[in-house]
């Protein structure tokens, strides 16, 4: 509430969220363990091994607003 008091103070219009669901990515750029990037579609499942890392250079979605990057693991 106060962010928003805030934002009407200054004139700012925020831009409505997605409701929960509605931003999907398309497509993910990655690269693992530093070689080359490769594109990964919303559909297919990245395999990992304990230790890799990952590197996300880019995201497609149909969302406009922005994005952020969350990371879990789990095991197999």
């Amino acid at each position: 509430m106060v962010i928003n008091a805030f934002m009407k103070q200054f004139g700012i219009i925020p831009n409505p969220r997605p409701q929960s669901g509605s931003a999907c990515p398309e497509i993910s750029v990655v690269a693992i363990n530093g070689r080359t990037p490769i594109v990964v579609e919303a559909s297919q499942a990245l395999e990992l091994r304990a230790g890799d890392m990952i590197s996300v250079t880019h995201i497609e979605s149909n969302y406009e607003r922005g994005l952020s990057l969350i990371s879990w693991a789990t095991a197999a």
